[in-house]
């Protein structure tokens, strides 16, 4: 899976994802930005989802399984790449994804020079769904009103992204810029008789939405069509990089 051809005056990438957003629930206004993609998570939890958007990699590969896992320094990340001004960002400055992913510090698309590889992590969408004060008894509540916080959730989510497209926008550069939207993992609002992530492996976890936007790219851009077939997080990366002219998937540690 890729794009057919690079894409002309492309100076940056922009990563953005959405912790727990689940395929079921695209924002229909983010999807009609782009090309989506229905996508197979690397896995049902944050660090092996992440070290494969960092590194397009399988876990087997990169070796990162859960939460004692660090992505080893033989590892190259999208945050190595030469020539480029990268930055990893959380909305959560202290979370341990940051030493997971050998991340010292947080760096913003506001505060990277073009050329720039931006990864974010907006954890709004995931629990406690933008709020805070939440406890166990929270799930005993009635679904729907768990349900209606994840949707407003995701509302705050599309907000925030909007803000980066305008950010990108207002400096000029939205135009040199492959923006791409997507997950980490999905989420239990009830289905299945469970909450959060993790277990079971079921549809509301596994698949996520990817979005690619840019003005030249269209579905027609992509070997694989948008309403049939499924991609992988590992395709990412891997399609991100096809469409610069000067970065080899080799960077990556992918052969």
């Amino acid at each position: 899976f890729q794009s057919y051809y690079m894409l002309s005056d492309v100076n940056n990438i922009l990563i953005y994802v959405a912790d727990g957003l689940r395929w079921k629930d695209s924002p229909s206004s983010i999807k009609a930005l782009g090309s989506c993609f229905k996508t197979v998570a690397a896995s049902l939890y944050s660090p092996p989802s992440f070290a494969t958007l960092l590194t397009g990699l399988y876990p087997q590969q990169h070796g990162v399984y859960n939460w004692r896992n660090t992505l080893s320094k033989d590892i190259s990340r999208l945050l190595d790449i030469n020539g480029y001004n990268c930055g990893y960002t959380d909305s959560k400055d202290q979370d341990r994804l940051f030493q997971t992913l050998r991340v010292s510090n947080s760096t913003s698309v506001a505060n990277l020079h073009t050329t720039f590889i931006s990864i974010e992590r907006n954890q709004q969408t995931h629990y406690p769904y933008n709020q805070t004060g939440m406890d166990a008894s929270y799930f005993e509540n009635d679904w729907g009103s768990i349900v209606q916080d994840y949707q407003n959730s995701i509302e705050s989510t599309v907000s925030a992204f909007q803000t980066r497209l305008d950010h990108l926008e207002d400096r000029g550069i939205l135009d040199e810029t492959l923006v791409i939207f997507t997950s980490d993992h999905g989420e239990l609002l009830g289905e299945h008789s469970e909450t959060l992530h993790v277990a079971p492996a079921c549809p509301e976890l596994a698949y996520v939405p990817t979005v690619f936007i840019h003005p030249e790219l269209s579905e027609s851009s992509f070997q694989v069509d948008t309403t049939s077939e499924i991609i992988e997080h590992v395709d990412i990366v891997r399609t991100a990089l096809s469409m610069l002219d000067n970065v080899e998937m080799k960077t990556m540690g992918a052969n």
